[in-house]
């Protein structure tokens, strides 16, 4: 960002301000689509990891879209290598609580095996 003046305060670019919002809404859409919660998470406010997870969503709503677009050009010419259903992602919130729970388990383990004096 570039600041200016005295107190400094952040030169908005209008065009990159929209981009920015838009990328930020179509995450959240995604996001969403995934079961995806980043809370406390906006253009304003960022957090690295959200942001790792957003670029990660970007990156697959395109190759969504250009699968699509090469499916149905593969379907236009006869080929029915597309023909299989891609499978959603449908993890419930008790199934995600429930790795979280066993992932904190191995970690507590870990710890408990852990020899300092080694």
């Amino acid at each position: 960002a570039t600041v200016v003046g005295i107190p400094g305060r952040v030169v908005v670019n209008k065009q990159q301000q929209e981009q920015d919002q838009e990328r930020h809404n179509k995450r959240s859409q995604m996001a969403k689509k995934y079961g995806f919660d980043a809370y406390a998470v906006s253009p304003d406010n960022p957090d690295p990891v959200a942001n790792a997870i957003g670029t990660m969503l970007d990156h697959i709503s395109i190759m969504d879209d250009k699968l699509n677009t090469v499916c149905s050009e593969l379907h236009k010419l006869g080929a029915d290598v597309c023909d299989q259903a891609i499978p959603e992602i449908n993890i419930t919130e008790e199934e995600f609580v429930a790795a979280e729970h066993k992932a904190a388990e191995q970690r507590e383990a870990g710890l408990k095996a852990f020899d300092p004096e080694i």
